[in-house]
């Protein structure tokens, strides 16, 4: 019986040692949680304050932090890489190689929807299963729109945020500012918009302060496209802020729209200083400088006399970070002279 007793006593420690080494097993066998795995469970938990942002006639309600973006502009993609939410945007739009320098490795690896010439379809942004949609005015509302802000919302539960600076009356760089906070406020990362924010600004007061006071502000006029009997110039879009910085004004400020076509007589009568060309497309710079100083009307306009044109990417003023570099090449060409380092 003693024997018998002994022999039961080490079969239960075997089946014990047998039970922690199968729970052993089955804990390793589970792979580790990554950092990012951290991050992931730490926000699926994190709480989340509901905010309303009222957008122009839009009022949106955001209950949880957005998950799934798709970016149908450069400069809202470019935005959205400089505040750290790359890993939000499962498609965007736009030519990888014409990024800022120091995004390109980053938006090369977005899943690219069209080359940014025109919006993509409905049905390919529905594809990337987004919750939220961040572009310019006209992808909701234009001939090439992908569908309102409100039908989105209501038809695919899909929140949008219209880039504020491009459909109101007026657009400036306050808006431009607005905008950026208003996506720190819906991705609960304000202290990153606000950074941005303050660098934008202290990049402005730097040009600023290297022109000094201006008592007589240098006539302009924009220059987008046209041919021998009319062109296409800039209204009272951003470009227009942008430039009233910097020392200048817009010969068509007064227009009461973003873009409109002017004859060529129209030009002479307002007579500008200097001529902002926009370089875009496949239209070389160049060749539109050319077609403004042969047409015979201009021979007598002081910028087409005094030779003074200024070149600038048309993106630079859309909406958005590189509107720091539109201004610089305002300045330069406005006041060469105090811009020199």
């Amino acid at each position: 019986m003693k024997s018998y007793a002994v022999l039961s006593a080490m079969l239960l420690v075997l089946l014990i040692m047998a039970g922690c080494g199968s729970n052993q097993n089955e804990e390793s066998s589970n792979p580790p949680v990554t950092g990012q795995q951290s991050v992931d469970n730490q926000e699926s938990v994190e709480e989340y304050t509901p905010i309303t942002i009222t957008n122009l006639d839009y009022e949106t309600t955001y209950t949880e932090k957005p998950q799934r973006v798709v970016s149908l502009a450069t400069e809202t993609t470019e935005i959205l890489l400089k505040l750290g939410l790359g890993d939000r945007i499962v498609a965007a739009i736009g030519k990888p190689e014409e990024a800022l320098p120091e995004l390109k490795d980053q938006f090369s690896r977005l899943n690219i929807l069209s080359d940014g010439a025109r919006y993509p379809s409905l049905e390919a942004v529905i594809g990337a299963d987004p919750d939220f949609i961040y572009a310019r005015a006209n992808a909701f509302n234009g001939t090439n729109a992908i569908g309102t802000v409100s039908d989105l919302e209501a038809q695919y539960e899909i929140k949008s945020y219209m880039v504020k600076s491009t459909s109101a009356p007026q657009a400036t760089m306050e808006l431009v500012y607005e905008d950026i906070m208003n996506i720190g406020k819906i991705f609960q990362i304000e202290d990153r918009a606000s950074d941005l924010v303050a660098s934008l600004k202290k990049d402005v007061e730097t040009i600023q302060n290297k022109i000094g006071q201006v008592d007589e502000p240098v006539k302009v006029m924009f220059y987008d496209s046209g041919d021998t009997t009319s062109m296409w110039t800039a209204g009272n879009q951003l470009a227009s802020d942008l430039l009233s910085r910097v020392g200048g004004i817009n010969i068509f400020g007064d227009i009461p729209k973003n873009w409109s076509q002017v004859n060529w007589e129209e030009v002479v009568n307002r007579n500008p200083d200097v001529i902002i060309v926009f370089d875009y497309g496949n239209e070389s710079a160049q060749s539109k400088i050319d077609l403004i100083k042969n047409q015979p009307a201009m021979k007598d306009v002081a910028a087409v006399v005094n030779d003074r044109f200024i070149v600038t990417k048309l993106a630079n003023v859309m909406e958005g970070i590189r509107n720091i570099t539109a201004m610089e090449d305002f300045a330069k060409g406005l006041y060469p002279d105090k811009m020199r380092d």
